[in-house]
């Protein structure tokens, strides 16, 4: 192996690594900002077969993540022993374009297609929404009626919030 190719596998290898820990254990992060700066630190690969090599092992981190993430949304949800229609992989598959598109194209694509499908048929309860807005902007002055209404929660909700 040349030293140019092991350098690239090594850093490709890596920032699979730190995606894993992003996927498996930061809700803090968009799920899409996040894929976009994953792609980001990735090595271009050269050559057909380093191409290949990375859309096989972006292929599997998609499927991974998408897998852990349809669980964490039921987890959110409240809904962990529930049966579900909505396939993990079955729509990372149909995402997951065959194209002459670079691995980190489809990716990236596969992120904007899936996460917010994702969040349209598993929608956090307003707990979780309202923790993980505190959580981004935590160094923020708390301010109750901005927040509830950046969560969507419903007036009554809200007015119930203000007056408290």
């Amino acid at each position: 192996m040349d030293q140019g190719l092991e350098e690239r596998t090594n850093q490709f290898n890596n920032a699979c690594q730190a995606l894993v820990g992003i996927a498996h254990f930061d809700d803090r992060l968009s799920p899409v900002g996040a894929a976009r700066g994953f792609v980001d630190r990735l090595p271009e690969p050269r050559g057909q077969y380093e191409a290949m090599l990375h859309r096989g092992r972006l292929l599997e981190m998609a499927l991974m993540w998408a897998e852990a993430a349809h669980r964490r949304a039921h987890r959110d949800i409240g809904t962990l022993a529930n049966p579900c229609d909505f396939s993990a992989a079955e729509r990372t598959h149909r995402l997951w374009k065959t194209s002459d598109e670079s691995p980190k194209a489809q990716f990236a694509g596969w992120a904007e297609g899936f996460f917010p499908a994702l969040e349209r048929d598993h929608a956090p309860r307003l707990a979780v929404r309202a923790a993980r807005r505190l959580g981004k902007d935590f160094a923020a002055p708390l301010n109750v009626p901005q927040l509830a209404r950046q969560c969507g929660a419903h007036v009554a909700v809200r007015s119930r919030m203000t007056s408290a």
